[in-house]
């Protein structure tokens, strides 16, 4: 299923500034883990709760997505993966548990004068239809706020609260 077939939750969304360089550095570097943000802790679920939300993360500058960027991750053990950006600044692979609790680097390459930060983004696992049950919604974003929770881990008293659900755009034109 493509996000664009998804309901997205629209809540206050946790941004992550990673390390700024000075302004003439083309190249930055950075633990895979800080760009990642408690994505271990969601990998370390079960699969059914995996399954009901899934994670996006997203690349921003300034408060846009940024341009020209490419990222990769270097492994210890020296492998470099390439880490496609989508227009929109998501992040269109993640890494493993491994590489998260290896302490993978994180590279960026690209024109910049700011620092980046991550945004992460919460999508319903499930299928969104023309017509919901309202205490369906409601009881999913119960379900996603006690999910969030328990991924934040010694943080999850002072995790994001989703209050509220949004449809996307492209998800209600695909349904037709």
């Amino acid at each position: 299923m493509t996000v664009s077939r998804r309901l997205l939750f629209s809540a206050p969304l946790l941004t992550v500034p990673l390390l700024a360089q000075p302004a003439a550095a083309a190249t930055r570097e950075t633990d895979v883990s800080k760009v990642f943000v408690f994505l271990d802790n969601f990998l370390r679920m079960s699969p059914a709760e995996q399954s009901r939300l899934k994670v996006d993360f997203y690349l921003t500058q300034n408060g846009n997505a940024p341009k020209g960027i490419k990222a990769w991750w270097i492994d210890r053990d020296g492998k470099r993966t390439d880490v496609p950006i989508a227009a929109d600044g998501r992040f269109e692979k993640e890494p493993t548990l491994r590489q998260l609790t290896e302490k993978s680097k994180m590279v960026f390459e690209g024109p910049s004068s700011s620092g980046f930060s991550v945004r992460i983004g919460l999508v319903w696992g499930s299928k969104p239809a023309i017509e919901m049950d309202a205490r369906q919604v409601a009881n999913y974003l119960n379900d996603a706020n006690a999910l969030v929770k328990k991924a934040a881990g010694k943080f999850g008293m002072v995790a994001p609260r989703m209050i509220q659900v949004a449809f996307l755009t492209r998800a209600l034109a695909s349904l037709r």
